[in-house]
């Protein structure tokens, strides 16, 4: 991916130039036909293991089990991953970067892993991973879940408003009273699909009862080197013949590059995902932290070495009333609203004031003024 630009004046702002339902609409056309499929062919597995296991999410339920790290795949994690091996407390990651923890020492307590696609079977298995616990749903690729060996727990992807999710999943691997005399196979708990593995691990952790929860390599963009250059992503590893071996930077698409709010390169994709992060911050109230280096503004920034010293605690002046995480949504939602008013305005010719003030009518007055 190429993220030289000539032009950074040009570029949109934070915002979707879809709506939500637009957005909605185009997942499910692409990714629905494999949550089927993929649900259909796991499903004698998954009622087999359920005879002799208890394996529903919400067996992992407890309260104050201390603090956690969700791990993303922003270049900040080259920065704060070799920090892991010095880490107590427990660590939630994709497929795709369970090795990288594992690598600087610190194999993830959990490794989260919610997408219907083949890519993440390559990036685990071949390992060990005693010890570690795959949090998953029934429409993942059944090459993991046929394959995974060691401590698993399910739960129900949620899509509120698709019958496939609202009904025909709870009835398939939720009624419990067809197997009395059984280990019940129901998975009680669903998960609302939050748009990235990042966003699915926070809810994850909190509902299981990590608090706080500190985020590295969650950058949603392209923060800039030394030299001002935009970076990609975080390097991958594998473990070869018992040595560990970079193996570069995984290939990113070309994609249409957006400014965020602090100045760092993003694209539209990775807006949705802090737009669904924010989302989840609002309904679950985490203790939440950002030590990356993106365009998370929203959350108390932390830094990460500190993190690992004080082993995650020592942060409570820091922590956010639900009120005040209430009001740091809906101060994010206004500002998102005025950029996406702003460009309307641009795009149809209207007098951008105008249109500001009739898209976000009702908001604060401190957001209502801008531009004026």
């Amino acid at each position: 991916m190429n993220l030289k630009v000539e032009n950074k004046e040009k570029l949109q702002g934070e915002f979707l130039t879809q709506t939500q339902d637009e957005r909605n609409t185009g997942i499910l056309k692409a990714w629905l036909p494999f949550w089927v499929r993929n649900a259909f062919e796991n499903y004698p597995h998954i009622m087999k293991e359920a005879a002799t296991q208890h394996m529903s999410l919400e067996n992992l339920k407890g309260t104050e089990k201390g603090p956690a790290v969700v791990i993303g795949s922003g270049p900040s994690l080259n920065e704060t991953a070799p920090l892991l091996g010095k880490w107590k407390g427990a660590v939630f990651t994709s497929g795709s970067n369970a090795l990288v923890a594992t690598r600087w020492g610190h194999q993830p307590e959990y490794i989260c892993v919610f997408d219907a696609g083949d890519t993440m079977y390559p990036k685990l298995f071949g390992y060990d991973w005693e010890g570690s616990t795959l949090l998953c749903n029934p429409s993942i690729t059944p090459y993991i879940l046929k394959n995974w060996k060691w401590k698993k727990y399910y739960y129900l992807m949620r899509h509120h408003g698709v019958q496939w999710f609202d009904e025909i999943l709870p009835l398939a691997f939720g009624d419990f009273l067809r197997f009395p005399y059984q280990a019940p196979p129901c998975i009680r708990i669903g998960v609302s699909n939050a748009g990235c593995t990042v966003n699915n691990a926070i809810q994850l952790a909190h509902y299981i009862g990590y608090d706080p929860i500190f985020l590295i390599g969650v950058d949603f963009g392209y923060p800039y080197d030394a030299n001002g250059k935009p970076m990609e992503r975080c390097t991958r590893w594998v473990k070869s013949f018992g040595e560990w071996k970079d193996v570069g930077i995984e290939e990113t698409h070309d994609r249409k590059l957006h400014m965020s709010d602090n100045g760092i390169l993003t694209t539209e994709e990775q807006i949705e995902y802090k737009n669904a992060m924010m989302t989840v911050y609002k309904l679950d109230k985490p203790q939440l932290f950002d030590c990356s280096n993106g365009i998370i503004t929203e959350l108390p920034k932390v830094d990460f070495k500190e993190v690992v010293e004080k082993n995650g605690k020592g942060f409570e002046k820091l922590y956010r009333t639900s009120e005040e995480i209430e009001r740091v949504y809906m101060e994010y939602e206004d500002r998102r609203k005025v950029l996406q008013a702003k460009r309307n305005a641009d795009r149809s010719g209207e007098n951008a004031i105008t249109e500001i003030k009739r898209v976000v009518s009702g908001n604060s007055g401190k957001t209502e003024s801008v531009g004026d």
